[in-house]
């Protein structure tokens, strides 16, 4: 049995950097869609209190590797919430329930959580000290429509009626997540894989016939070559 350190009040309320800089913002505000620049000042300060809690964390949990927060802002903040316009244009506007496969150091599910304001956002995280640093993110947040499910996928059945889907390079084999998501996934909901654009494609078999391959979204992040990519199916209205 493994124990995780608490961080006491103190520590929790004052992190060594509290708050997005002004280059941080600045950055934010530069590669963001315009639609999402004219939210910047209500959600930033849900996303720099996840960007305080992941400098705190990282090091004790390598959440998410070894770098600095304007790294850790361009590759996983800024990588999450360029997907919230491609994901609004295949679903819409009106999501009931999101849940992120797999949510780790929280991406995408946090920054689609303030972009997005599903009605209900649910992070499974089946690595237990990965849920405590979820849940130590939310009570920052102080909202109420988040919450952490410490569950492997397969655990998730009673949570259903799921419109949209996400997450972000967790299978080796996308084909396993559609299947795993077809007992929580409503007809009409959305699946949505955040990956390299060179991560392979999904092989047609038994239990795919459910969903319909959509257009994907290619993009490149600031500073890099690398090209990453969108991927979304759609569950069939009438799939039972």
């Amino acid at each position: 049995m493994f124990h995780v350190k608490q961080l006491d009040e103190k520590q929790a309320a004052r992190p060594e950097n509290s708050g997005f800089s002004l280059s941080e913002r600045d950055f934010l505000a530069r590669h963001l869609p315009a639609s999402l620049n004219a939210d910047l000042t209500q959600i930033a300060p849900l996303l720099s209190h996840h960007l305080d809690e992941l400098s705190l964390w990282a090091p004790r949990l390598n959440l998410v590797g070894e770098g600095t927060r304007d790294e850790w802002l361009r590759r996983h903040f800024l990588d999450s919430l360029l997907a919230v316009e491609p994901l609004r244009e295949r679903f819409g506007n009106s999501i009931g329930r999101l849940m992120d496969i797999g949510s780790g150091a929280g991406f995408p599910g946090l920054p689609l959580a303030a972009a997005l304001r599903p009605e209900e956002t649910v992070l499974v995280e089946p690595r237990r000290r990965r849920a405590h640093f979820l849940r130590s993110v939310l009570r920052r947040w102080m909202r109420d429509d988040v919450r952490v499910e410490n569950l492997r996928l397969e655990a998730t059945a009673g949570l259903m009626n799921v419109d949209v889907l996400v997450s972000r390079a967790t299978f080796s084999d996308v084909g396993d997540l559609l299947e795993g998501s077809l007992p929580l996934l409503r007809p009409g909901g959305l699946v949505m894989v955040l990956c390299s654009a060179s991560a392979p494609k999904v092989k047609l078999r038994a239990g795919l016939e459910h969903f319909e391959d959509l257009s994907p979204f290619r993009y490149v992040l600031p500073e890099s070559d690398r090209e990453h990519e969108l991927r979304f199916w759609r569950r069939f209205p009438d799939s039972a």
